[in-house]
């Protein structure tokens, strides 16, 4: 297929580069931008393996990282998105606030809009692992970041476990942030529970990436040859190698105080702020 003599596939990665370098920063919300790297080196090694399959994601807020996974997905996959929206009296730990409308016109601007996303406007506690499946097929990209809470944590990864592909990914969001603790608790209930599959493979900026034990091997191969640049070690973390990316030493305190503000609950209020004090200089600049 070809979108004018371009091929469909160059477009895409063109758009995926292009919001990397550019729109990341114009999306209101939480992701790293070493982060958004990370994920989407392993959803473009997914499609050049030919792991083919939906990518989504519980918890979209304006949908920072739904963006990327959707412009990651090849030609005939399916993006979805949970996420309570405008229904917030259920978000009993008010995190993050989804904003359909915005989602909306994030993916039209920096995507392709909503085509093939499926949209799931619910509580994640009421999601059917059936209903995924049969909206979207198989997933191979999933992303965890709805309800912060034990519970909604375990809940999650659990209906992410049953619909992932058998060499899917998982990402967990802010299992390391001490402003969501329970979000770890639940994640280690997952562990522990009898017969759960998804364990650790890799660690970046308050992400955490789980597979199945056999796939490790070649995500943190991949890895280390796309986004080599931004390996510090390798640990260990419930008896499994994990490869941490992230910033180095060398990376000043001024970006890493920003980057820890953005994680906390303050950092949404202050990015705001921020982007209007901005947006008037330079139409001060412009006027002068």
């Amino acid at each position: 297929m070809v979108q004018g003599t371009v091929p469909v596939e160059q477009v895409r990665q063109r758009l995926l580069r292009r919001y990397l370098s550019d729109g990341l920063g114009q999306v209101e919300g939480w992701l790293d931008p070493r982060s958004a790297k990370v994920i989407a080196a392993l959803g473009e090694y997914q499609t050049a393996q030919g792991i083919r399959g939906a990518v989504g994601e519980i918890g979209v807020h304006h949908g920072k990282l739904l963006v990327l996974l959707d412009l990651i997905k090849a030609t005939g996959e399916i993006s979805f998105a949970v996420d309570l929206f405008d229904d917030q009296r259920l978000n009993v730990d008010q995190s993050g606030l989804g904003d359909y409308s915005q989602l909306a016109t994030n993916l039209e601007k920096f995507s392709a809009g909503l085509d093939r996303v499926e949209i799931f406007r619910l509580d994640s506690m009421d999601l059917r692992v059936d209903d995924l499946l049969a909206a979207c097929g198989p997933v191979r990209l999933f992303s965890v970041d709805g309800g912060h809470t034990a519970a909604c944590t375990l809940n999650d990864i659990q209906i992410s476990e049953a619909s992932t592909l058998d060499h899917g990914l998982v990402v967990v969001d802010d299992y390391f942030n001490p402003s969501w603790p329970d979000v770890s608790a639940g994640v280690a209930q997952y562990i522990f529970h009898r017969g759960s599959t998804l364990r650790p493979f890799a660690i970046s900026p308050n992400k955490l990436y789980l597979a199945r034990s056999h796939c490790h091997e070649r995500y943190r191969t991949a890895l280390r040859k796309r986004v080599a640049r931004y390996y510090l070690k390798t640990s260990t973390m419930y008896e499994h190698e994990v490869d941490i990316y992230g910033y180095d030493h060398s990376t000043s305190w001024r970006r890493r105080l920003i980057n820890y503000v953005k994680k906390t609950p303050i950092g949404a209020p202050i990015h705001r702020i921020y982007r209007r004090h901005s947006a008037r200089k330079q139409s001060g600049a412009a006027v002068g």
